[in-house]
């Protein structure tokens, strides 16, 4: 029988939660690209390209757009966060695994961070590769009329790779409406033989 985990501080929730992924058009495909200074268009990554976000650089994407968002044709992408990836709508990071990507390599540096209002970090599919935080992951939802949910990272298939969390993961979800849910780490299928999750910090959901 297939099995979810959850980890979380809390959950509140009146109702099933339905989860979609949905990945928006990015502005600029990359091959290496290094962000050591303020901007606001998101990137788009595929096959083995890099990204890398100084302590000087930031990534801050308004609308409904994924501040980066890794496609299916990717193989081997890596990000490297020293600096702030933000979405006002759309997720911190998308990895599009359901589609194909694998391999896909995480880390948020101390002092970082990566933020959403619905969910910082949206794996579709499997997490087969790295995702390490030493930062800061945040997914604040705010909402007076609709459902409303807060995930910090969210696997959508099973975890086969490595997640470790030395920092903070932190979920809230506020809203006068039903139904309501926040996770830190939301994994819905298997923590399969090959997968390892371990954390050393800080995971908050409320």
């Amino acid at each position: 029988m297939k099995r979810r985990f959850y980890l979380r501080a809390a959950m509140r929730a009146a109702a099933a939660m339905s989860l979609v992924a949905t990945c928006a058009p990015s502005t600029a495909l990359a091959t290496d690209t290094i962000v050591s200074s303020a901007q606001t268009s998101n990137i788009g990554l595929t096959g083995v390209d890099t990204l890398t976000v100084t302590s000087a650089g930031s990534i801050e994407v308004g609308g409904t757009y994924d501040a980066v968002a890794v496609d299916g044709a990717a193989t081997a992408v890596s990000i490297d966060n020293s600096g702030t990836i933000s979405a006002e709508t759309g997720y911190g990071i998308f990895v599009d695994g359901a589609e194909g990507a694998t391999g896909t390599i995480i880390t948020n540096q101390a002092e970082a961070s990566i933020s959403a209002s619905t969910y910082a970090i949206y794996f579709s599919g499997d997490l087969d590769g790295t995702l390490t935080n030493d930062g800061t992951i945040l997914a604040a939802a705010t909402s007076e009329t609709s459902n409303t949910y807060a995930v910090g990272v969210y696997v959508g298939g099973d975890l086969s790779g490595d997640l470790t969390n030395n920092g903070s993961i932190t979920a809230s979800a506020e809203t006068s409406s039903t139904p309501v849910a926040a996770n830190g780490i939301l994994i819905n299928g298997d923590i399969t033989a090959t997968g390892t999750l371990t954390n050393s910090g800080d995971i908050t959901a409320t």
